[in-house]
């Protein structure tokens, strides 16, 4: 099984359609993006692509800051491999792509510890501790994206992906899962 489905990538990986001509009529993208990575964290933001003669990459990134000092920000890149592409009419269009992605995410947290009660049943003031979780996220799997009018992208992708604690903290943990993620962009 495992071969047949190598078998089967590396044909998706090495099959280039005739629609390249659109794509290079309209290589770059922006737009917003977003999604959840293999472990649950949503990802995405502002959002740029980039298509070239055989290939394509794509990244987004968003950050946030609070008066409490709760911070978050995600950072993601991703190499685009074509598959298929067709111009359907002038009205619609779509294309086909595996991609590869990887980033990079931090988050503040403060949680409460739990009160310890004193042999004289008396309750100890709340902990309150404060944690900072960086992460790696890697992941690959499909990109579908619906173009309308040669100009507006709507991008799909849908895949397996993991996110790898670069420190360790009591929350911090190891996570792999299924992907998704999509967006709206302008083409030009």
């Amino acid at each position: 099984m495992k071969k047949f489905f190598f078998a089967v990538c590396i044909g998706l990986i090495v099959c280039v359609s005739s629609g390249w001509a659109d794509r290079t009529d309209h290589p770059n993208a922006l737009g917003v993006f977003a999604g959840y990575t293999g472990g649950g964290l949503p990802y995405g933001g502002l959002h740029y692509q980039r298509w070239f003669s055989k290939f394509g990459i794509q990244a987004e990134g968003v950050g946030f800051y609070d008066q409490t000092d709760q911070y978050f920000y995600s950072i993601m890149a991703d190499a685009l491999f074509p598959v298929y592409s067709n111009d359907f009419s002038n009205l619609l269009g779509g294309s086909l792509y595996l991609f590869g992605s990887l980033g990079h995410s931090g988050q503040s947290y403060e949680w409460e510890e739990v009160p310890v009660e004193a042999p004289d049943s008396v309750m100890y003031d709340l902990n309150y501790v404060k944690e900072f979780q960086a992460k790696l996220h890697v992941g690959a799997g499909i990109g579908i994206e619906v173009v309308l009018f040669k100009n507006f992208s709507f991008p799909f992708h849908f895949g397996m992906g993991g996110d790898i604690p670069l420190n360790k903290t009591a929350l911090n943990t190891l996570g792999i899962a299924f992907t998704f993620g999509g967006g709206v962009r302008y083409r030009f």
